[in-house]
C-alpha cells in the first residue's frame, strides 16, 4: 500500500463488498435450512440457526403519534440546544468519504 489513508479505504471498500456478499448468501441458506426442516446447523466455521423474530406492523393513528412525538422531541431538542440549556461536548472523530471510482 502506498499509504495508511489507501490502505484505509480499499478495507473500507472490501467490507462493503463483503456485507453485499454475505446478505446475499443469508436468504440461501435460510431457505435451505427451512426446506429441509433442520433448525439448527452446526459445521467447523459456527453454528447457524433458523429463530423467529417478531416483525411489527402498526395501525396508522399509532404511526402517527409516533411521528408526531418524533417531531415533537425533535423541537425540544432544537429548542434546548438553541437557548444553550443542552450541554454538548466535542470530540475528535474520523470520517471518510469514498471517492466514486
Amino acid at each position: 500500500m502506498e499509504n495508511i489513508y489507501e490502505e484505509y479505504a480499499v478495507l473500507e471498500s472490501e467490507i462493503a463488498a463483503l456485507e453485499v456478499k454475505k446478505a446475499q448468501l443469508r436468504p440461501f441458506i435460510l431457505k435451505g435450512m427451512i426446506e429441509n426442516g433442520l433448525k439448527k446447523v452446526d459445521t467447523a466455521v459456527g453454528s447457524f440457526s433458523v429463530s423467529m423474530r417478531k416483525t411489527w406492523t402498526y395501525p396508522q393513528d399509532v404511526t402517527e403519534a409516533v411521528d408526531s412525538l418524533s417531531d415533537e422531541i425533535k423541537s425540544l431538542k432544537a429548542k434546548a440546544e438553541s437557548t444553550g440549556e443542552a450541554q454538548y461536548e466535542e470530540v475528535e472523530s474520523l470520517r471518510f468519504i469514498s471517492a466514486k471510482l
